[in-house]
């Protein structure tokens, strides 16, 4: 009977230390989940505040240039090009993780960071031909027109008002698309391996 007793004994024992173990794994797991939301989330911050400034150099560039009447194609082409030299300067300074392997990883960054851009570049135009070119956004604009005309902007007419207007739309879908394939393609970490966690 004693026997059995300590055998019972052991077992609600091993169950009990089963479980404290298990609630400690969880515990640290929720930390590191917790960890890395919030490493995300002041990621996602930071790249928000480069792409305002990114933003603000490729649209400052496209408007200058759309507005002394270049075609919004290479107007577009122009300006992003510039911002994605913006971007890859501070994303890889501030936000994401520096390239390793020295100029080779540093040009490797680059050329992954312009490709993404690129990508979306071309998603871009593409929404500028079908907002300027198929709904004729420009048609929609003329009460803004006239509330610049009154406050003394003549020559902010329904083309440019609807030009710029297409631009910061598309905004809604480049960025975070941009945001994405940053992090998980053009700066991805490199997975540590056993030996090394």
């Amino acid at each position: 009977m004693s026997n059995e007793n300590e055998e019972v004994q052991l077992n609600a024992d091993a169950i009990q230390n089963a479980d404290a173990a298990q609630n400690a794994d969880a515990s640290q797991n929720a930390e590191t989940n917790t960890e890395a939301r919030s490493k995300g989330f002041w990621q996602f911050i930071k790249y928000s505040i480069v792409g305002l400034s990114n933003t603000f150099i490729s649209q400052v560039i496209y408007m200058l240039l759309d507005y002394f009447g270049m075609h919004y194609a290479p107007a577009s082409f122009i300006g992003f090009s510039v911002s994605v030299i913006n971007a890859y300067y501070w994303n890889q300074k501030y936000v994401f993780k520096k390239p390793e392997g020295g100029l080779k990883g540093h040009l490797a960054t680059f050329c992954r960071t312009y490709t993404a851009y690129l990508g979306t570049y071309f998603l871009n135009l593409a929404l500028l031909f079908f907002w300027i070119d198929l709904v004729h956004i420009a048609n929609w604009m003329t009460p803004f027109a006239n509330i610049c005309h009154m406050i003394g902007f003549e020559s902010f007419d329904e083309k440019f008002i609807g030009d710029a207007f297409a631009a910061v739309l598309n905004l809604f879908v480049t960025v975070p698309i941009n945001f994405f394939v940053n992090k998980f393609w053009a700066f991805r970490e490199k997975r540590k391996s056993k030996e090394e966690a």
